[in-house]
């Protein structure tokens, strides 16, 4: 399943209320995805820790989500390379 494919789910599971942290950290978001998650943003607002940490984000995106979510971390960003290039999660097997 993709991060876009995973932040509706994520944030309407009951599961995800009890949660104190959350990291969705090495992995593949992207700048054009940040809208899911500010359309679900008050499932996580809740976190004390919510790690975004090493995804594909750019410098505008990290900025909207850091005004949006004061409880995220976004350390390490990856340089995404365009849709034309595969794209891999930061750590595998």
């Amino acid at each position: 399943m993709h991060r876009r494919e995973l932040s509706a789910p994520l944030a309407k599971h009951p599961l995800t209320r009890c949660l104190r942290t959350l990291s969705l950290a090495n992995g593949v978001l992207r700048p054009n995805e940040v809208d899911l998650l500010l359309q679900h943003r008050a499932a996580f607002l809740h976190l004390e820790r919510f790690d975004l940490s090493a995804n594909l984000l750019d410098d505008a995106a990290v900025e909207l989500l850091a005004r949006e979510f004061l409880n995220a971390g976004f350390d390490d960003q990856r340089e995404d390379y365009g849709e034309d290039e595969d794209r891999y999660v930061a750590v595998g097997e």
